[in-house]
C-alpha cells in the first residue's frame, strides 16, 4: 500500500521544489522569503493531507523503528519551544518578521518536511524508491534551468523587475531570489542533479538536454559573482 496518495504527493513536492525557488511578489520584489515560505508551507500541507488521508483509509501498523528515526525530530522540536519561551518578544519568535517569516513555525515546517520526505522514500521497493529520487532531482533541475535561465537574461540586461541590486548595476545576476549569494547557495546545490541526470540519460536526446541544463545553472552560478559557494 502507497503511503501517499500519488496526486496530492507530487503537487505537494511541485510546490516544494519546483515553485519554491520560481516564485517572487511582481508588485514587491523585496518581500522574497514571504512569497517562497507561503508556497513552501502550501506544499508541506499537501503532502501532509496525502499522508493522512491514506493512514486514515488504509490504517496501516506504524513500527517501532520509525519512533527511533524520529526521536531526532522531537528532540529539536523540544529545544525550539524550550527556546521559544526564553525570547525577549515571543510573538516575533513564533511568526518570525512579516517579510521572512523565519520563526518557530516555519522551523516546524521545515522538519516536518524532513519527516515527510523520509516517509515518502520509505516502506518501498528499491526500483520504487529510484523512481521516486529521480522524480524529485527532475523537479528541482528543471526549476533550476528556469530560474538560471532568468539569472542568465539579467546579465544580458533584460529583466522586468526593479531589484534592490540590479544586475545592471552590480554585474551579479539575483534571478527570483533577489539576492546573488541566495541564488548562489541555491544553485551549488541543484548542479550536481542535473550532472546525475546526463549520467544516468539513457539515450542521446537525454544527454544532450541534461549536458544544456549543466551549463545554463554553471553559467547562472558563475553570474552571481559569488566566491564563498565555490568552497563547498
Amino acid at each position: 500500500i502507497p503511503v501517499f496518495s500519488f496526486i496530492y504527493s507530487l503537487v505537494g513536492i511541485i510546490f516544494i521544489l519546483g515553485l519554491t525557488p520560481i516564485v517572487f511578489n511582481y508588485f514587491y520584489p523585496t518581500s522574497i522569503d514571504l512569497c517562497k515560505i507561503v508556497i513552501f508551507k502550501v506544499g508541506v500541507l499537501l503532502l501532509l493531507f496525502s499522508l493522512v488521508w491514506r493512514f486514515l483509509k488504509f490504517k496501516p501498523e506504524i513500527s517501532k523503528d520509525f519512533f527511533k528515526k524520529m526521536f531526532p525530530f522531537g528532540l529539536l522540536f523540544v529545544f525550539l519551544v524550550f527556546s521559544l519561551f526564553l525570547s525577549v518578544n515571543i510573538t516575533t519568535s513564533w511568526f518570525g518578521s512579516y517579510n521572512r517569516q523565519e520563526g518557530l513555525v516555519s522551523w516546524l515546517f521545515y522538519g516536518l518536511w524532513a519527516i515527510l520526505i523520509i516517509l515518502y522514500l520509505s516502506g518501498t521497493e528499491t526500483a520504487a524508491k529510484y523512481l521516486k529520487i529521480r522524480h524529485l532531482l527532475i523537479i528541482s533541475t528543471i526549476s533550476g534551468l528556469l530560474v538560471s535561465l532568468y539569472a542568465l537574461l539579467q546579465i544580458f540586461g533584460i529583466d522586468f523587475i526593479t531589484w534592490a541590486e540590479p544586475a545592471k548595476i552590480t554585474g551579479r545576476a539575483v534571478s527570483s531570489f533577489g539576492q546573488p549569494n541566495y541564488l548562489a547557495c541555491w544553485l551549488v546545490i541543484v548542479l550536481p542533479f542535473s550532472a546525475y541526470l546526463f549520467k544516468t540519460a539513457k539515450n542521446k536526446k537525454g544527454s544532450i538536454f541534461w549536458i544544456l541544463v549543466f551549463l545554463f545553472e554553471l553559467g547562472a552560478l558563475l553570474s552571481t559573482g559569488s566566491r564563498s559557494v565555490f568552497l563547498v
